[in-house]
């Protein structure tokens, strides 16, 4: 993943009317630049450049963004390219973070404690004692038993610290 820092700085540096100036001959018009936009054909300008917002728009064909839109759309490739092709244009070293996300061992040991959770619920289902009562509730929804194995149904006790005691005693919780 490219750091924002990168981005904005080959942001601030870039100009969009020279990049475009490589692929399209430009007219200077008022405080804009027009010409015939790259994306379709046409006969009379309607590809609109404001350097000052940094921004194109084909009046003709809808297409518009920033340079990293235009890069993106005349040479079709997918953002991350576009930033690297500007960067090592402008001289901006691109800088990478990696993105975002859980630890692969966290995410399996979440796994883990759910499945337990759920091993939990279903013991309480099926024991004799208390169970009784959701066994009775599920046939009267009319739930058989293998529907209920299928789909993990379990039954949660009326105490608030059943689970909690219960993996705690496996190991997976202080």
């Amino acid at each position: 993943m490219i750091s924002t820092c990168s981005i904005d700085e080959i942001r601030d540096k870039a100009d969009i009317l020279s990049l475009v100036q490589e692929y399209v001959p430009l007219k200077k018009r008022g405080k804009n630049y027009v010409g015939l936009c790259p994306f379709h054909q046409e006969k009379t300008p309607s590809f609109t450049i404001s350097p000052e917002k940094q921004l194109f728009h084909c009046f003709g064909c809808g297409e518009g963004g920033n340079i990293f839109a235009f890069l993106m759309k005349i040479e079709k490739l997918d953002f991350v390219e576009a930033v690297e092709k500007l960067g090592a244009k402008l001289g901006v070293e691109i800088k990478k973070i990696k993105a975002p996300g859980p630890d692969k061992s966290l995410k399996e040991k979440f796994f883990d404690i759910l499945a337990a959770a759920v091993r939990y619920y279903q013991q309480n289902l099926h024991e004799e004692k208390v169970g009784k009562r959701g066994k009775e509730y599920i046939q009267k929804r009319g739930i058989d038993e293998k529907t209920a194995l299928v789909f993990k149904l379990g039954l949660a006790l009326d105490e608030w610290e059943g689970v909690y005691r219960y993996l705690s005693g496996r190991g997976f919780l202080p």
